[in-house]
């Protein structure tokens, strides 16, 4: 999806009191992002719009604590907090679909307390969890880089799904008709074993 499109989307103004009451929409009516998380210096409130279930990783920058809160199809989640709770938290969205976990990357929430509101969206592609930050009525897509999902159970990068695949090879293998003395494996007797 292109960002002018994404950006047209999503920044279309709706009549809604409730962030996130709406989820953004293509021009022709699908939803365009699977979930989203609206931050403020006090309140955080998320929503899941897909059909999957998806994994919210909250995390202590300081001390790298993590918790984790699943979020299911349809569902909302809502914490009222002190104002400097923020300061070192950041959050990782993650979702299991096509037999790959694919991650958001770690997002410091820590902006909310020196710029407003803000609002995260997440937009699921294959192997890839693409997140967007929309402050007022603009939008900037994120790149990042951090995650608490170990790397062997992520979705490949793209640069291996693009990376060619090996050619099948051949092995040939002997198969003898004539068989020499001693190549076959002894034959063994019926007998017990002697007492140890």
């Amino acid at each position: 999806m292109s960002f002018s499109l994404f950006a047209s989307v999503l920044c279309t103004a709706l009549p809604s009191t409730t962030p996130l009451e709406f989820p953004a929409l293509t021009q022709d009516g699908q939803v365009a992002v699977q979930a989203g998380v609206h931050v403020t210096p006090t309140h955080l409130v998320a929503r899941n719009y897909s059909a999957l279930p998806q994994l919210i990783v909250f995390v202590d920058a300081r001390s790298q604590a993590a918790t984790l809160r699943a979020l299911g199809p349809g569902a909302t989640l809502e914490y009222d907090y002190s104002r400097d709770a923020l300061e070192n938290v950041r959050i990782e969205f993650v979702t299991a679909a096509g037999g790959a976990w694919s991650t958001s990357g770690l997002l410091d929430l820590s902006g909310a307390l020196r710029l407003g509101e803000e609002t995260f969206w997440f937009q699921d592609q294959p192997g890839r969890t693409f997140a967007w930050l929309q402050q007022g009525a603009e939008l900037t897509l994120l790149d990042p880089r951090e995650s608490t999902l170990p790397s062997a159970v992520q979705a490949p990068s793209d640069a291996a799904l693009m990376a060619p695949t090996c050619t099948p090879t051949h092995v040939p293998v002997v198969t003898p008709s004539n068989r020499p003395k001693g190549d076959a494996p002894p034959k063994l007797e019926r007998r017990p074993l002697p007492p140890v």
